[in-house]
Parts: C-alpha cells; structure tokens; sequence
C-alpha cells in the first residue's frame, strides 16, 4: 500500500484538481496511491509567483521590490506576478472591493462538510474579499494563473465553482438567511496574464452556487466516498499523478483502429460533423499519451540515473546554456575590433520589462505613468508580427 500524501488535505478531493475528479471522481481513490512526483519547473514557477502574490500588501498598487519573495523572481516571472496585481487590483476598484486587509483572506484552507460534519473536501483559494451591508454580501474570488497555457473561461471553470461553495458556507458575518436566496453575490476571476484572454469573470448569486453544490458537487463527492467511484478517461488524465497506473486511461492513449488505420488523404472526404469528431478524439488521446509519456520519461531517467541498465534507453548528457553576463566588456571588445556601434546594437535584443525597469529608476513613477514613459520610449520603434490563429475546442 502506497503511503498517503503528507499534506493538510489528505487523500481528500481538493478544489485545484476538481476538473479531473468531477469528470472521473474514481480518479481520487487511485491518486492517492499513486508514487509521489516532484514538481516541473512550471509548477515550481507558479508557486515562486503565487507566494511573491501572496506576500503583496493589499494597499500597494505594485508588487514591491523589497520583498524576499518579490525579490526571488527572474525577469519574466516578475513581469507575471506584476501584471496579476495590476488585473486584480482593477478588478477591485471595478466591483468597489477596496476595502480594508481584515476583509480579505489569502491562501487559506476552506473545508466543506457531510451532515455529519465530517470533512469530504477542501479548498485554498488564491484570495477572496468580502463586502457586507445590511441586505446582502458581496464576495471577490480570484485564482491566479501563470501558465502558458489557454485557460477555460471562468464560468466553466470547475474549480472556481467548488471555491464558491467554500466561501458560501464559512462563517463570514453573513446576513443572508435561506428567505433571501439571492443576496450572496460572488464574482469570480481567473486571472492569466501569460495568455491572449488575460482575465475573465463571472457574476454568480446563491441560487446558482446552491444548485451546482446539491446538483453536481455533493452527489460526485457521495459517490467518491462510496469507494466505487468510476474512473472515466479523458483530458483531465493529462495532469493526474495516477495516470500510469489506471488501465482505462492507459489502454485509450493506444488510438483505436479506426483511427490508426486511417489515411491522411481521406481526412478531406470527412463531413465538417466527422473531422470535429474526429479531431477531438485524437486530441483526447494524444493529452493522455503525453501524459503518459511524461510519468514513463520520470521513471527512466531515474532508473538510469540510479545505475540501473533499461535496454535501449541511455542518459544523453545535457547542452550548456550561455548567457553573456558583462554585455558594457563585450560592446568595448567589440569596438576594438572594428565593429560599429550601429551594427553592434542590430545584434542586441532589448527586453521591455527590463526597459522598464530601468525607466522607473531613472523617472521615480510606477503603474499608469510607468506605462505611459514606456510608450513615450518605444513609439514607432515596435514591430508587431500576429501570430497564426490557433485552434481551440468549444466546450
């Protein structure tokens, strides 16, 4: 028997994953078997970008400097956190959220219970605020993500809903009472900003946080206490750790034959109704054979690594990564030789952020006036090239 994950929540479902385990609720049994798997550099990213967040005082209207956490960051994931504290101070001052600290509550575990009280699930959202008056209270979540990814929309994304439920049940200082089903109003944010979308949100009441816990919620999570939860493959087995272990998501990353069989020529005869079909099942299997892959790739290398002899399968040794660290040496050497100043700078790559860097030092601003020097400096001087359109699957 694997040794349960030593953390506060358990072996219970946790609103982070509840896109996986609402769509295969057998999913959570079998996690918590499944070999512990340290973190990628993305979700080791995350974490640096999310405590330099959490660490930000809720009356700055920038990340400051000073901070140990804010301080750790590498260029790009400061440009990150910056712009996830610029949306969600905006986000703020639109739904008039900008009330005092003791009104807001960062990284905190919210547990929800059975009628016994027993504990059947958890949650930690990024941050929240509440706004209470004599009638109704408001509620701002936000879950920051710094992913590259494109994120779901925030009214389909699972995890914000079961956050919702959450918030709803914890002592608060609520008025509401069930005679006044509507006046618990929560808006709901993602905020991406590696992404084209940035940010979304969404505007829920009670009625509709109430129905999704006693239609979706609480039924999938009777049926995962049950023990006889089913496990139902699809592309939420792309992040589960337990993917290597479940025989339905390892026999569907094999495409079926109709699939393997198929020749790329016939792919223009399909119907427009066929090709999305067709196009969104080997989307489905090529997620869980990555997937797949990845776990199998993490196991070899550390096979290897240990001595062990897989056939067919070596460590390859890693490249070097070169960074030029004295670029004012460089440009003299260079100068030396003969090269012009012009045609030394059409080698150089100027980074805006930390251009802007360097302008909030020489200028003594910050936010809007920031950005508007930056303008000042680049006008004229940007080349914008659009990228491609990408496909995207419609829920």
């Amino acid at each position: 028997m694997k040794k349960q994950r030593d953390n506060e929540r358990g072996a219970l479902p946790s609103a982070s994953a509840a896109h996986r385990w609402l769509n295969c609720p057998g999913s959570v049994a079998l996690a918590a078997q499944a070999p512990r798997v340290e973190p990628g550099p993305e979700a080791q990213r995350g974490t640096r970008i999310h405590a330099a967040l959490a660490s930000c005082p809720l009356t700055a209207e920038s990340l400051p400097e000073d901070s140990i956490s804010v301080a750790a960051l590498a260029l790009e994931d400061l440009a990150c956190a910056r712009r996830c504290w610029a949306i969600f101070n905006d986000l703020r001052r639109e739904w008039e959220m900008e009330q005092p600290a003791d009104d807001w509550f960062r990284e905190q575990r919210l547990w929800l219970y059975d009628n016994q009280h027993r504990r059947i699930m958890s949650g930690q959202p990024d941050i929240f605020g509440v706004r209470s008056d004599d009638l109704s209270d408001s509620v701002l979540l936000v879950d920051y993500k710094s992913g590259r990814t494109e994120n779901p929309s925030a009214y389909v994304c699972e995890q914000l809903w079961v956050l919702a439920v959450l918030i709803y049940h914890q002592d608060l200082g609520k008025s509401v009472t069930p005679d006044a089903p509507a006046e618990f109003r929560i808006r709901m944010a993602l905020i991406c900003p590696e992404t084209d979308t940035e940010w979304s949100a969404v505007d829920l009441n009670q009625v509709e946080v109430e129905h999704f816990e006693h239609q979706v919620l609480r039924p999938c999570l009777e049926n995962i206490a049950a023990g006889n939860a089913p496990l139902v493959p699809g592309p939420w087995c792309h992040y589960c750790p337990a993917v290597s272990l479940c025989k339905e998501a390892t026999g569907e990353a094999t495409l079926p034959v109709p699939i393997a069989e198929t020749n790329p020529g016939a792919i223009s005869d399909m119907t427009d109704e066929t090709l999305g079909q067709f196009a969104g099942r080997l989307d489905d299997m090529l997620a869980r054979a990555n997937s797949l892959y990845e776990a199998v790739e993490t196991e070899l290398k550390s096979r290897i690594a240990d001595g062990r002899r897989v056939p067919g399968w070596r460590l390859a040794p890693g490249s070097d990564s070169v960074t030029i660290t004295d670029p004012s040496l460089v440009w003299k050497r260079a100068l030396g030789k003969g090269v012009r100043p012009e045609d030394f700078l059409g080698c150089v790559k100027i980074g805006k952020e930390k251009l802007g860097l360097l302008l909030k030092k020489a200028t003594g601003t910050a936010g809007r006036d920031l950005e508007r020097h930056l303008a000042e400096v680049l006008a004229g001087c940007e080349e914008r090239t659009p990228k491609a359109p990408s496909l995207k699957r419609e829920p």
